[in-house]
Formats: C-alpha cells, structure tokens, sequence
C-alpha cells in the first residue's frame, strides 16, 4: 500500500500542484489542478494510513525495534505519516491566495512539509523495500532486484512528469489557453 500511497499517488498530486498551474489554471473555482491535488493527497493519506495500520495489525500491536533491522524505517514512517495527517490540517486554515500572508502557507504546506515529507516517504519505501529482500521474502534474497527496480521506477516516473508538463504547458501556451510557466508567476 505504500508503493501506492507515496510513489505513485502522493508523486501525482505534488506534479500537480507544482507544475500544472499553468495548463490547468484558474478559469473554474476551484482551479482544476486544485481538486486533482486534494484527491490525490487526500487518497494517498488514506492509503498511507491505512497501509500503517496494517502493520500493527500484522503485528499484533508488536512492533520490533531492533536498531540493527528496522528502527530507521519505522521511526521515518511514524514521522512521514504525523506530517502527512498534519499538512492537509494546515491546508484548512490557509488564508487566502491574495493574501500578503499567503507566503507563509506556501512556505510550510509545500515547501518545508511537504517536499520533505515526500522525499521522506520515498527514501523510507526504499529503506521498507531493501528491509523486505533482505528477510527472504524476495526470490533472491540479497540481490536488491526490487530496490533497483523501485529507484529506476521514480527515476522514470520523474521524467514522464517532466514531459507531461512540457506538453501541457506547451498547449495551453499555443491555443492561448493560459499563460506559460514564468508569465504564470511573474508580479505584473
């Protein structure tokens, strides 16, 4: 549950957010780009949690805290998931987008909580993946095929975002739909 909730689905909504303001701008209140962040978000905080749970549960409530194992890994993930019930709580209280306040918000939803707590996430699904060949769950224990696999996976799936975003941008810009990335942000 994991691999979904933050390779694919908490990725997804943060290209959003970050990168398609300009192809899927304001006209609709809220701003396309904006319900497609919240469900995305919204749907990976579920995922995650729910994913957390299942842990204890499988578990019995016993989590092993052998600092040699999985201490990393648990500790990271109890973080990563605080923070990730705690931003979408900061986004209820957000003042206004004209707001000379508005700064504030963005510095901490996106910037600071946000971008750490992804980055988090997916070192901590690589740490949950290397952890899960070396006990022998994997066909060949020790190779790291999966590991390997998961980090060209994000690798790619950053690239794809890239040119997603090229291509959007680069419609809105032609059929004068909206504005381009950096008319998008400018002060005038």
């Amino acid at each position: 549950l994991m691999l979904i909730s933050w390779p694919l689905l908490a990725v997804t909504g943060i290209f959003f957010a970050a990168w398609m303001k300009p192809a899927l701008g304001p006209p609709p209140m809220p701003p396309k780009w904006f319900t497609i962040h919240r469900v995305l978000m919204l749907a990976s905080m579920f995922i995650g949690a729910a994913g957390s749970l299942l842990i204890f549960v499988a578990n019995k409530g016993l989590i092993s805290l052998d600092p040699s194992r999985n201490l990393a890994h648990f500790l990271i993930g109890i973080f990563v998931m605080l923070l990730h019930i705690i931003n979408p709580i900061i986004s209820a209280f957000r003042c206004l987008p004209t707001s000379p306040r508005r700064w504030i918000f963005n510095l901490l939803h996106g910037s600071l909580i946000g971008l750490a707590v992804e980055m988090l996430a997916l070192v901590n699904c690589g740490i949950g993946l290397s952890l899960f060949e070396s006990n022998g769950y994997s066909s060949s224990p020790g190779s790291y095929r999966s590991l390997g696999f998961y980090v060209t996976y994000v690798v790619l799936l950053f690239l794809l975002f890239i040119a997603l975003f090229s291509i959007f941008t680069g419609i809105a810009v032609i059929t004068g739909g909206e504005k381009g990335l950096f008319e998008c942000y400018s002060t005038n």
